[in-house]
């Protein structure tokens, strides 16, 4: 009995012992439990934020491609003005080209009709002071010599004359 006396406690200490080793597991069950818990509680919340994260870098890209599709459609429109504008410009300076042409082909018809004006001008001039030397000529003649000279004899006397006034000059 004495044997079993021993064992009753032992049995006692052991039942004892697997109570506590079952309510020690049983908490670190519930402890699990709880951070099992506490864990999907995160990933909802972290599912949840991730969601909201990739709609909002959705609508971002979305402006961001929507602006950029802005930008280049106003770069598009301004290439278009520029190239037009430049069409303009090069038609501009192509008629200016063409009017300046003209311009200077009057100008240097002009200095030609002039300069041939001119020439006549003085031909002419020089007819008429010949003609003016020779009245002049036949007058003084006329009056020196007290009689007249025929017209050949004039002629011969002025030409003399002009001739020694080209070579003076």
């Amino acid at each position: 009995m004495t044997a079993l006396f021993f064992l009753v406690p032992l049995n006692v200490l052991i039942i004892a012992l697997l109570v506590f080793l079952f309510f020690a597991f049983s908490k670190e069950k519930n402890g699990e439990k709880d951070i099992r818990k506490q864990l999907e509680t995160i990933k909802t919340a972290y599912d949840a934020k991730a969601k909201e994260y990739d709609a909002e870098i959705a609508a971002a890209k979305s402006e961001a491609d929507q602006a950029l599709k802005q930008s280049q459609e106003k770069e598009a429109s301004c290439k278009m003005v520029t190239d037009e504008c430049n069409s303009k410009m090069q038609a501009m300076q192509d008629e200016m080209q063409k009017k300046m042409d003209e311009v200077q082909h009057i100008e240097d018809s002009l200095k030609d009709e002039a300069s041939e004006r001119i020439k006549q001008f003085e031909q002419q001039q020089k007819e008429d002071v010949e003609k003016n030397m020779v009245s002049l000529v036949m007058n003084v003649t006329k009056k020196i010599l007290e009689k007249t000279l025929t017209y050949e004899e004039h002629k011969e006397i002025i030409k003399k004359s002009i001739d020694e006034i080209k070579f003076q000059d």
